[in-house]
């Protein structure tokens, strides 16, 4: 029998969260200081593409659009961050039972069928009796391939085999 070993767990990076979430929330910020500063004369001083762009289109109308589409996914993505950060624990905890996603129970290697990746990189595990687990590398806070090639060797070798 081998020995036990010891349990990894994946959780985001609450910081990296807080920070893109942020960014996001100041770039609006300075969109609307944009929309709000724009006067009529300076549509008039424009030349060539940007003045038939922003003679069509309303300059304080388009920042204002843009800085409400920033602050919304700045939210967004901080309460993501916080929601799955350290108050409700790792995304997943890959350990000699199984993987555990989340606060949920812990799955067994008998009813995970596959891990890929898909085309953006995100790591796809197929659950028997249940919808494929999506995690991205914000979920884990690491490379989805390094994740997928831990748990390829951590898989038993008989439930690896079908057996």
């Amino acid at each position: 029998m081998t020995e036990p070993v010891e349990p990894i767990e994946y959780r985001p990076s609450v910081g990296l969260g807080y920070f893109l979430g942020g960014t996001f929330v100041v770039t609006a910020l300075v969109l609307v200081w944009v929309g709000w500063s724009v006067r009529p004369e300076d549509r008039t001083a424009m030349t060539g593409l940007t003045r038939i762009l922003f003679t069509v289109v309303s300059i304080r109308l388009f920042a204002w659009v843009f800085a409400a589409i920033m602050f919304y996914l700045g939210v967004r993505v901080v309460r993501r961050g916080a929601r799955r950060g350290a108050r409700r624990g790792p995304s997943l905890v890959i350990d000699d039972s199984g993987l555990s996603f989340g606060a949920s129970a812990s799955v067994p290697w008998s009813r995970i069928a596959a891990t890929e990746l898909d085309k953006n990189g995100v790591l796809l595990i197929d659950v028997v009796g249940a919808e494929k687990v999506a995690l991205s590398s914000f979920d884990l806070g690491a490379d989805p391939a390094e994740v997928a090639a831990e748990i390829s060797r951590r898989t038993p070798a008989s439930e690896a085999d079908g057996a």
